[in-house]
């Protein structure tokens, strides 16, 4: 059962895409899609600390 209602997690889409010396994150956020599953506080949670993950990326990748 806990497989169905996480299946929005799978697969998981970070896309970076660069255009004119300029790199964008790109995070499909699983929540969204989610909206309404019983398993909603878990994929958050999830999508939450791979936001975080994202932004430490790229503040290090800035220098900050």
């Amino acid at each position: 059962v806990m497989k169905e209602r996480l299946s929005a997690l799978c697969p998981l889409r970070v896309n970076l895409v660069e255009k004119e010396r300029v790199t964008r994150v790109l995070f499909a956020r699983p929540a969204v899609i989610a909206a309404g599953s019983p398993g909603i506080a878990l994929v958050q949670e999830i999508a939450d600390d791979i936001s975080a993950a994202l932004r430490a990326g790229v503040a290090a990748a800035e220098g900050r």
